[in-house]
């Protein structure tokens, strides 16, 4: 039996250089599919992220210990809106955040998965805002306007109130929805 040595070195190159084709798609695959899970669990860190840091900015904000050095202006008249809306900015800023990445959580993971929540947790924010607006409309008319009881339950925070417990139950939605994706790659 007469083997060509060249026509068997040949058939080595071919294999190798196939065999280094294969090995090269497969690290791109896998790579690819690393990229795509690594940027999933950030866009779900950065969701929850904002939600806590939603959650904390309005218990800061209804503490109802209110001083006019949290307005960086003591001496103005307005002191009291210049310090709710120095509390009312992270919450603003955060909620911004979070609008961006749902956007993007729209884009990968179906615009019904998170939109119920983002309505809830927009609607739960706006009555905190509308209190606010409230206490301060009826402070600078000297007490004779809006401010109700129902404001005065949403804007002050007490144990276990009513306004708490449904910004609970929004966070605890994001956390079961959003959770599992966090869990799912940091497992990797």
């Amino acid at each position: 039996m007469n083997i060509d040595i060249d026509a068997f070195q040949n058939l080595i190159l071919i294999a190798v250089a196939i065999g280094g084709v294969l090995i090269a798609w497969w690290g791109l695959s896998t790579w690819k599919k690393q990229l795509h899970g690594v940027h999933e669990f950030e866009l779900a860190r950065r969701i929850l992220l904002s939600v806590y840091k939603i959650e904390d900015g309005v218990k800061n904000v209804r503490s109802p210990f209110l001083d006019s050095r949290e307005s960086g202006d003591s001496d103005g008249d307005n002191w009291e809106t210049s310090a709710y809306m120095n509390r009312w900015e992270p919450v603003e800023e955060a909620f911004r955040e979070l609008r961006v990445d749902l956007l993007e959580a729209d884009v990968l993971w179906g615009r019904e998965v998170l939109s119920e929540q983002k309505t809830l947790l927009r609607k739960h924010l706006n009555t905190l805002r509308f209190a606010i607006e409230n206490k301060l409309t009826d402070i600078s008319h000297n007490g004779q306007l809006a401010f109700t009881d129902e404001d005065f339950k949403i804007l002050y925070s007490r144990s276990n109130d009513e306004y708490a417990e449904g910004l609970a139950k929004i966070v605890n939605r994001f956390d079961g929805i959003i959770g599992p994706k966090l869990s799912r790659y940091s497992k990797r």
